[in-house]
């Protein structure tokens, strides 16, 4: 059978984009009417809020509309900001999509460089990169009304830079893939980690300043003129910035420059296509070559169990086992990963003054608890919620071992309570110590909110896991998705529970001010120390509560499990 070509390629676009399509449609008929419904709601609204706030700023903002330098820098961040989301958020969402799982289509009578280039094409249309195509097509036809580079100008344009995007992002998880799949995966990223620090410590910090002189006093300045330009002139030599300057240069008529960026924008395209295919084939080849490396033989050691104070020895052996396949699996790696360099990204583009101005002197605790939240809601879909998931055929031990099945749930929530206490803990580390102007002002706010929080997700994890069990993979090849209800079911948890810790936020700050008198610092003293206890008491009492009704159902569904993970 001939390899498709010509028109076929085409064809081929197509097949695919129906196929990816179509599994779309059925995930999205497979969360219910009522999920489906809230799922388009909340895309279109997101996506058509971006496309209005977009439009709006560069058509309706009078500041930006009459002072092309104001306009310049405006458009050179935008372009910016939005190419950032776009490129870094096939690893944000901490998830292999279905296109990159190039291992499936090998089989077929078609090249790997061609198949990379039909999923490219196809990744134009999906869901995904579709949101941002709104603040996209919102910044050009107002950009049409003020700056007026042209119809043909700004459709060619904007297609190069949603070229560029698509295949940097795409680049970039495969790189992350092949990071994590490397037996020195935690000294890669550690080694990135420090890199980037040194990063955001030797960078000459941003000038917010004129954040909190007022935008208007500031622009009207020479000064704040100066600055403007200089940090326009910047974000257009930046690959994002090449649609600004390209088209300022089209406005300004000269097609020259604008092609020049056009070209420059497919060129960093092509690049990025380059680098990611070759990525994407080592990670599926293994390495350097397709054979296996095995390890020298070393002198055979016999570890000893672990042992917990006060916890039976089976409850000691879970968690040794469940703790070393998180720290050890790519997947566990990726997901402890990602938020840390989140947050040195805050660093390095400035982002703390912006969240002082808008948030307050508690800018860093309100970081960390976001921090958090996400933590849990990442961990609650990928982990929580399909606990047995990554067993494998191994599952079989927990009901053929002589341990009681509450002592199984104990040694793995131990395990994974440590894992997230871990990374929230060293993200509030780093927040607290590393970005400037950090205070320890609320910093009872998440600590409360996580020692209610994690025991409550916890315990909802376990009833989801034997109610809605799915097998994951422990590497990154395969997108492993929760089933639908299990995961709906954990977000919902996780937003009750967050009301639940506001209730009991509002009630201690009452209990402070009017019980005990207290005010100013002493009734913030004073409501820290009863947030604290009650959160720890309220999570505990949660946990305690629903593990016997969990060790019910684990083994009332045994059956179910097994068949369902072990296949």
């Amino acid at each position: 059978m001939a390899e498709p070509g010509g028109a076929r390629f085409f064809e081929a676009v197509r097949l695919v984009a129906g196929l990816r399509l179509k599994a779309f449609y059925r995930r999205l008929l497979g969360r219910g009417v009522l999920g489906s419904a809230a799922a388009l709601l909340l895309f279109l609204g997101l996506a058509g809020g971006l496309g209005a706030g977009s439009y709006l700023l560069f058509a309706k903002v009078r500041g930006i509309v009459e002072s092309p330098v104001w306009m310049a820098f405006s458009l050179g961040l935008f372009c910016f900001l939005l190419s950032l989301f776009w490129v870094i958020w096939p690893v944000v969402a901490a998830q292999v999509d279905d296109a990159f799982e190039l291992g499936r289509l090998l089989g077929y009578p078609i090249r790997p460089a061609r198949l990379y280039l039909i999923q490219t094409a196809v990744a134009l249309l999906e869901p995904s990169g579709a949101f941002f195509y709104p603040a996209l097509l919102g910044a050009g036809l107002g950009l049409a009304r003020s700056l007026q580079p042209g119809a043909g100008a700004s459709i060619g344009l904007m297609l190069c830079y949603v070229l560029m995007n698509v295949c940097a992002g795409r680049a970039l998880l495969n790189l992350f893939l092949n990071l994590m799949k490397s037996r020195r995966s935690g000294e890669w990223l550690a080694l990135g980690f420090g890199v980037l620090l040194l990063l955001s410590v030797f960078l000459p910090p941003v000038d917010s300043s004129w954040l909190f002189g007022g935008l208007a006093e500031f622009g009207a300045t020479s000064e704040g003129q100066a600055v403007l330009a200089q940090n326009a002139r910047a974000f257009g030599l930046l690959p994002p910035g090449w649609l600004a300057r390209g088209l300022a240069a089209a406005a300004a008529g000269e097609t020259g420059d604008a092609a020049g960026a056009a070209g420059a924008m497919l060129g960093m395209a092509g690049a990025a296509f380059a680098l990611g295919l070759w990525w994407l084939l080592r990670f599926y080849r293994g390495g350097r070559d397709g054979r296996a490396r095995p390890r020298r033989p070393g002198p055979r050691r016999h570890p000893r169990g672990l042992h917990l104070p006060g916890l039976p020895e089976t409850v000691a052996a879970v968690f040794e086992r469940e703790i070393a396949t998180l720290r050890r699996s790519p997947k566990g790696r990726m997901l402890f990963s990602v938020p840390f360099f989140l947050l040195i990204l805050l660093r390095i583009i400035g982002a703390p003054d912006l969240l002082r101005y808008l948030w307050g002197e508690a800018w860093a605790s309100l970081l960390v608890s976001c921090l958090c939240l996400y933590v849990l809601s990442v961990m609650g879909g990928q982990v929580l919620a399909n606990g047995f998931g990554f067993d494998g055929p191994a599952v079989r031990w927990v009901f053929l071992a002589p341990a009681a099945p509450a002592h199984w749930l104990i040694g793995r929530n131990l395990a994974q309570g440590v894992f997230v206490a871990a990374q929230c803990g060293l993200l509030a580390a780093l927040c607290y110590g590393f970005l400037p102007g950090a205070r320890l002002d609320g910093w009872a706010i998440p600590a409360a909110g996580m020692a209610l929080l994690l025991p409550v997700m916890l315990a909802a994890g376990n009833r989801i896991s034997c109610r809605y069990p799915r097998r994951f993979h422990l590497n990154l090849s395969r997108r492993d998705r929760p089933v639908p209800e299990g995961f709906f079911l954990m977000l919902a948890t996780l937003g009750a529970g967050l009301l639940a810790f506001l209730s009991l936020l509002a009630l201690a700050a009452l209990a402070a001010s009017r019980g005990f008198g207290g005010t100013g610092e002493t009734a913030r003293g004073l409501a820290a120390g009863l947030l604290l206890p009650a959160s720890l008491l309220g999570g505990g009492w949660f946990y305690r509560r629903m593990l016997a009704g969990s060790a019910r159902t684990l083994r009332s569904r045994r059956e179910e499990i097994v068949a369902e993970i072990a296949r």
